[in-house]
């Protein structure tokens, strides 16, 4: 059995997938931008694979580093997480795999005109989907395992709520009339409270879980929330059945069952398709229990026209 990450190794997975996609795509910038006009001759194609290939597993490991190899390992280690990524329809494939893959992008590109920086991105990020998604399950983890998720969903509406009440006390003493006007004019200047509250007040500040409870399994109920989103926002599709093989990671003190997993997903599908319908209902001068009584009689999060 491997050694289990500590949050320091989670978190540097957390950030692999971005370090290897501006790595990388700034390699192949480089190297595809030598071709002036943007005009890759087709008898360059065969060197340009060999030299993705190679960078592609130089800059996978660097973008890892010690760390994040060791937290990757001890992922594809546990049987939990491969059951899950099956679930999730990945699979292992063979080295030629991204030969074929190279070559068959770039040369579509090469028929269609497609800008150099253009394909370098297309490259970097078609690479990367395995390894994005893995990132991504490591920050959850790095999240569970220092409580930061925990803490978040407890103390930050809280705390955002105080954030805004300070800077709106700091905005109406700024404006006290005995400060001289240069000295007003700097300070709003310097700490703009309305741009800041404005900020505080929109969406995504925090992740707000749909089940906030205090028992003793809401961290595994956030962790497992996380993940739903996670595999909507990179599937278009929960897959209940990998969040619950994930929750069976060796790291997990108390394990959800389905039936729990299944309420989850649902309550993060009713509070997608509210937000959806404010959203449409305020761009179209809409009513909003028309539009949300729509999206969830159609099941999905798209208005007609």
């Amino acid at each position: 059995m491997r050694t289990i990450p500590t949050p320091e190794q989670f978190e540097r997975l957390s950030r692999a997938a971005e370090i290897y996609v501006t790595d990388f795509y700034d390699y192949l910038k480089g190297i595809l931008g030598r071709f002036p006009d943007d005009k890759i001759p087709v008898g360059e194609v065969s060197g340009l694979v060999k030299l993705a290939v190679d960078a592609g597993d130089l800059f996978l490991n660097s973008s890892l580093g010690e760390d994040g190899v060791a937290c990757k390992e001890w992922l594809e280690s546990e049987p939990a997480f491969a059951m899950a990524i099956k679930a999730v329809g990945f699979h292992l494939v063979e080295s030629v795999y991204w030969a074929e893959l190279y070559e068959k992008t770039i040369l579509n590109c090469v028929r269609h005109g497609t800008p150099t920086a253009s394909l370098a991105r297309r490259l970097a990020r078609n690479t990367s989907r395995y390894l994005a998604y893995i990132s991504q399950v490591g920050g959850a983890l790095h999240s569970y395992t220092t409580g930061i998720g925990h803490r978040a969903a407890i103390d930050g509406p809280a705390t955002i709520d105080r954030m805004r009440k300070l800077l709106s006390e700091f905005e109406q003493l700024v404006a006290i009339d005995w400060i001289p006007t240069h000295v007003r004019e700097r300070l709003s200047y310097q700490v703009n409270a309305q741009s800041a509250i404005s900020f505080l007040e929109g969406a995504g500040i925090l992740d707000q879980p749909t089940s906030r409870r205090n028992d003793a399994d809401l961290p595994a109920r956030l962790l497992a929330s996380e993940l739903l989103r996670l595999n909507y926002r990179t599937f278009s599709n929960f897959h209940r059945r990998a969040v619950f093989n994930l929750m069976g990671l060796s790291i997990i003190e108390r394990p959800l069952e389905m039936r729990t997993i299944e309420r989850l997903a649902k309550s993060e599908m009713d509070a997608d398709r509210e937000y959806m319908a404010k959203r449409i209902a305020d761009k179209r001068g809409l009513d909003f229990d028309h539009v949300l009584t729509t999206l969830k009689a159609s099941k999905s999060l798209t208005f007609p026209s």
